[in-house]
């Protein structure tokens, strides 16, 4: 039953929005209620402070200027009267009337009903206001009487005053629950449209955000969403495109050197093809088979590491170690080209890392800066312990000044100089590892060309 009831009510946001203006609507009357009676009850003090200090005025003036029973201090009785607004009466003690104003008709003053209202302790506005003060006229004790009727139309245009006052925040209030509720439907519309439109495949499409509110927070969310199915989708399709050109780039990698191989075979096979000939064809065939061979692994281990098919065994060493074993075992192509290695680094940097990976991206990156630096220039290493990482940066020089993207170097396949790159024998995977490699570290590795000086860095934490 209880889920029910609340099914109903808050079932829908129209429900939820009618049954807050139902509430705020009843809390707005009530206080505007509460606010009437207060001011009803604010007019009548004031109304009732300033009634008597005009009777207290005006009896002041009587007591000083009303002091005979003759014309003159009765028709200064009667111009009192008149500018104060008030009937008032001069009686002796029994009531009887001694002076009057103008409108007051009677000779008798009814004492014992004005001794029971002066008694009464709240005044209405309804009713009559009385004063009764000792006054003395010809030298004998007297009484002043003064009272004030209010007028029914005074009353009538104060009743209109504050019902005028009580109307008008009620329909401010509506109006503005309207224009609230107006507001917040055309939004959900406008987010629904929008819902409607990313459905039907334009993932481009932005929803509006307006307000900090709940629909606010609802069309961010779906903004995001759409933002982030885009990129799925959008990953979806490089993977594709990514199958396509592994497909075609391993069938010519592996067609070229497959190629020459059978060429030199099918040579050193030929019965016409001297003994010199055949053992020059042998050890070229020997070359083009370990370059085969290189491009099969090379392409076997960026495979398992693009889907997340090698796992680190990771232990404490010194990094530097590694990086002088790099270079001991590229140090023999290097005395070729005629180059040499500048160090700049310690003795010892402990890292917790897979020794066989890491030094697979060192060998990697050497290997790279021998092959395609100037031939008898330096190839500088330089190590340091930088906030909480190790940056591993590694510098050549190189023939011409770099005009292409560093960053697209660790690209799969890329390759910024193919025909030199063919001679050189590179698969195009080596830098792709290396970063895939520093990556599942959680590392950092990037390239840097200025002039005719190439960089390679690496951080590792």
């Amino acid at each position: 039953m209880k889920n029910r009831i609340k099914k109903v009510l808050f079932g829908s946001i129209t429900r939820e929005l009618l049954l807050a203006i139902i509430v705020s609507l009843g809390v707005v009357v009530i206080g505007i209620m509460i606010a009437i009676a207060m001011f009803y009850d604010n007019a009548s003090k004031d109304t009732t402070v300033k009634m008597g200090a005009d009777a207290n005025s005006l009896y002041v003036q009587v007591a000083k200027y009303v002091t005979r029973d003759d014309e003159g201090c009765n028709e200064f009785f009667k111009t009192l009267g008149e500018y104060y607004e008030y009937d008032a009466a001069i009686t002796d003690a029994n009531g009887n009337i001694i002076l009057k104003t103008e409108n007051v008709n009677t000779d008798k003053m009814d004492t014992e009903k004005v001794k029971q209202i002066l008694q009464h302790s709240r005044y209405n506005r309804n009713d009559t206001f009385y004063q009764r003060y000792e006054i003395k006229l010809d030298n004998k004790d007297a009484q002043l009487f003064v009272w004030k009727t209010p007028q029914p139309d005074q009353i009538a245009n104060l009743n209109k005053i504050i019902l005028f006052i009580g109307i008008i925040p009620v329909i401010i209030v509506v109006l503005l629950i309207y224009i609230l509720t107006r507001r917040k439907t055309k939004y959900i519309k406008e987010i629904c449209s929008g819902i409607e439109i990313i459905s039907q495949g334009n993932l481009d499409y932005i929803i509006d955000k307006k307000g900090v509110d709940e629909l606010s927070i609802l069309s961010d969310k779906i903004n995001s969403m759409s933002i982030d199915l885009k990129n799925i989708m959008e990953e979806e399709r490089n993977a594709q495109r990514f199958k396509s050109e592994l497909i075609t780039n391993v069938s010519h990698d592996l067609r070229t050197p497959l190629t020459s191989l059978i060429g030199y075979i099918q040579l050193a096979n030929d019965e016409k093809t001297s003994l010199k000939d055949k053992e020059k064809y042998i050890e070229i065939s020997l070359q083009k088979s370990n370059k085969l061979k290189n491009l099969i692994n090379d392409l076997f281990e960026y495979s398992k590491l693009e889907s997340g098919g090698i796992k680190l065994e990771k232990e404490e060493v010194n990094i530097i170690e590694i990086i002088e074993q790099s270079i001991g075992e590229l140090s023999i192509l290097a005395r070729e080209r005629n180059m040499t290695f500048s160090k700049n680094f310690s003795k010892s940097i402990i890292l917790k890392v897979d020794p066989n990976k890491i030094g697979r991206v060192f060998e990697n990156i050497i290997s790279n800066a021998v092959k395609y630096s100037t031939e008898g220039s330096t190839i500088h290493i330089e190590v340091f312990e930088k906030n909480d990482g190790v940056i591993i940066s590694f510098e050549n020089a190189i023939d011409e000044e770099f005009e292409e993207n560093a960053e697209r170097l660790f690209d799969r396949f890329y390759r910024a100089d193919k025909a030199r790159n063919s001679e050189q024998g590179g698969s195009g995977l080596g830098l792709a590892i290396a970063k895939n490699i520093i990556e599942l570290h959680g590392g950092i590795i990037w390239a840097e060309s200025e002039e005719k000086i190439f960089r390679i860095n690496i951080k590792l934490y």
